[in-house]
């Protein structure tokens, strides 16, 4: 799957489509990180906070024009190449992740999950408990989305919201689910489905 997440993807994703290059992307990304992250977990200004899966980085450089201490990590290089936020980002999930215990007031992932391998889910949730102070956020392409998920090659891991959200609660977190601003890009099918805000404490 390492394979898939190449130049081509990045490029293609990230580059060449029209509201990429006029920056109307970065619209999308100011939303998601001020009403479905900063807002949901009420971080304060200077808030740590990591971004799993970061891809090039399009979220952390959002969270950080916000006044958030945001840091990504991701598995592509090749998404190393295209990094917008490079002084803030690593790209090794392979290991221990690089970070002391407790590390961050908050951890999130967005639309990353589902991609894992299941053998690969496990691991690298317990690694983003550690580093959390008890506090994570995971959007998730979940099935109620319809094909854009089921369809999707890259899509490893397709379960339900009930799925992921008792997954979430063996862990020990308190889950909300749901986020009056959050929407899955391209589909307005199972609208909202797939936000867990979990809590330890």
């Amino acid at each position: 799957m390492q394979n898939y997440y190449n130049d081509s993807y990045y490029t293609a994703r990230y580059l060449q489509p029209i509201f990429c290059k006029i920056g109307l992307h970065r619209i999308y990304h100011l939303w998601l990180a001020f009403f479905c992250i900063i807002k949901a977990a009420r971080l304060k200004k200077n808030a740590k906070v990591l971004d799993f899966g970061c891809g090039v980085g399009n979220q952390v450089w959002a969270l950080r024009k916000l006044g958030i201490d945001a840091y990504g990590i991701d598995s592509s290089l090749s998404a190393k190449k295209h990094c917008q936020s490079p002084n803030f980002c690593r790209y090794s999930i392979d290991k221990k992740f690089p970070f002391a215990d407790g590390h961050f007031d908050l951890v999130y992932s967005h639309e990353v999950l589902e991609h894992l391998p299941p053998r690969k889910l496990k691991f690298c949730l317990q690694e983003l408990q550690r580093v959390s102070k008890g506090c994570m956020i995971h959007m998730v392409g979940v099935k109620e989305k319809g094909p854009i998920v089921t369809e999707d090659k890259t899509h490893l891991i397709i379960e339900d919201e009930n799925w992921w959200k008792n997954k979430f609660l063996k862990m020990g977190y308190k889950t909300k689910v749901g986020n009056l601003f959050y929407f899955f890009p391209c589909t307005f099918r199972g609208t909202k489905k797939g936000y867990f805000l979990l809590k330890t404490y």
